[in-house]
């Protein structure tokens, strides 16, 4: 990191730390500004680092207050809150939620997160970058899936938290590998346990492996209309591949997309373009030798997620998976998937049923089989 020179064109030296930290919690967080911050002036500097935990709760009850709704997998200390909203119905107001609104008594687990400020349990900018960046995510998604003509988008926003919950492996967060962020912050890679996702899926109500179900189709369709590389329906490469390969393509794009989570699909479609392409099209050309055992253990290949998925949800429904599309698109009719409620969005990403005896009044009529 640079040095913070020792003056600048604002007197921080002259305002009491209280004045300082009030005008930073109510700067609009964007990770590069506040990177940024702490090259300004030595004084603001010492403040950003010594109020660091303060500053972050404040900013994060302001201005991201869904935060542990939203992500409970990076705010696991939260979630014993959340489940007690959820098991009273949901707040018609989520921002009027006493667990979350009062700063002071939220508590975020980001142990796995370092950056700016170090590695810490408490609130850091590095973890705020985390959030700031998986709202910007859900936002592109949905005005790309928008120029789509895909519908359901509250629904779909729903749906790429829940693989975020997927790739923070539900309320565990496994071992991590450091990626880099934009402007020097850090961001860890959750490619998470396999076993862990698994027991992940299973415990998904039928609402929510249908929703996953769902989002699998639509982001292969984004992928497809709007996606770079091979995957791209219109691309030379994707005309001269047989059927069969290109069903392999998309089961390995639905792998990787349950494997590393929504920002996979962002990159994929155009923010981080090449990289993104050229892991999908590897994946892809390595999908002989995937199915093969270990050559130094002799295991055999893990099952893919998607499989996973598909059988925890025919299990549920007490169907074939061969029939697991069709019941999915006959859910999707279902009123509170229609017209999702806020609270029925909560309950969803909590991974909690959005109805009383979900597994047989939810499916009731939409149950097809013969």
């Amino acid at each position: 990191m640079a040095t913070a020179s020792s003056s600048s064109p604002f007197p921080w030296t002259s305002l009491p730390v209280e004045t300082i930290v009030d005008i930073v919690t109510k700067t609009p967080f964007v990770p590069e500004t506040f990177l940024n911050l702490r090259l300004v002036d030595r004084n603001l500097n010492a403040v950003l680092k010594n109020y660091e935990r303060a500053i972050c709760k404040a900013i994060a009850a302001e201005q991201f207050p869904h935060v542990a709704s939203d992500f409970p997998g990076i705010a696991p200390l939260c979630h014993r809150q959340l489940h007690s909203a959820v098991s009273r119905g949901g707040p018609e107001d989520l921002s009027g939620w006493p667990e979350y609104s009062a700063a002071d008594h939220v508590e975020y687990a980001s142990a796995y997160y370092s950056g700016v400020g170090g590695e810490t349990t408490r609130p850091s900018f590095a973890w705020l970058a985390e959030v700031y960046q998986r709202y910007d995510t859900l936002e592109q998604l949905e005005r790309l899936a928008a120029r789509c003509g895909i519908q359901r988008l509250p629904l779909l926003t729903v749906a790429f938290k829940l693989l975020y919950r997927l790739t923070d492996d539900g309320n565990g967060m496994p071992p991590m590998t450091p990626q880099k962020l934009t402007h020097g912050l850090t961001r860890k890679n959750v490619a998470g346990n396999h076993d862990a996702k698994v027991d992940f899926l299973y415990r998904l109500p039928v609402s929510g492996l249908v929703t996953l179900c769902w989002c699998l189709y639509e982001s292969i369709n984004l992928a497809r209309e709007r996606g770079h590389g091979v995957i791209n329906a219109r691309s030379n490469a994707y005309a001269h591949h047989t059927s069969e390969a290109h069903s392999d393509l998309l089961l390995v794009f639905e792998e990787m997309l349950l494997n590393q989570g929504p920002d996979f699909l962002l990159d994929l479609l155009g923010r981080d373009a090449q990289p993104a392409a050229a892991a999908l099209h590897h994946a892809w050309s390595s999908t002989t030798t995937a199915h093969l055992p270990s050559p130094t253990t002799g295991q055999p290949p893990q099952q893919r997620l998607g499989s996973q998925l598909r059988r925890a949800l025919a299990h549920k429904l007490g169907i074939e998976r061969s029939f697991v599309f069709l019941n999915v698109c006959s859910a999707l009719t279902h009123p509170k998937l229609t017209e999702l409620a806020a609270a029925d969005a909560v309950k969803l990403v909590a991974g909690q049923e959005i109805e009383e005896d979900e597994t047989e009044r939810f499916v009731r009529g939409y149950r097809l089989q013969d």
